[in-house]
């Protein structure tokens, strides 16, 4: 597996990859979009893209643009959330 080349930079990555409480679909976003195929279609990265820096993504943002569960969106920057919202 091929593990995407800015893992040393995600925040969601850092919180979740080793969280024993994660559950599986979580789990699953790690294993798809930072260590699979999906690396190419992550969210997250093409907002650090359009944004300039891994800075400005929410930590509580999964890699396919929504917040991850039990958490809201709410406090997200407008723009984060515009570009969350195109289409790759």
């Amino acid at each position: 597996m091929v593990e995407c080349e800015i893992l040393d930079k995600c925040s969601f990555y850092k919180k979740y990859d080793n969280d024993e409480t994660m559950g599986n679909t979580l789990r699953g976003f790690v294993n798809y979009y930072c260590k699979g195929s999906g690396r190419n279609v992550c969210v997250r990265k093409k907002v650090r893209k359009a944004l300039g820096g891994s800075e400005f993504i929410p930590v509580n943002m999964k890699p396919d643009g929504r917040p991850v569960e039990n958490t809201s969106d709410e406090e997200w920057p407008a723009l984060v959330k515009t570009i969350a919202s195109m289409k790759i």
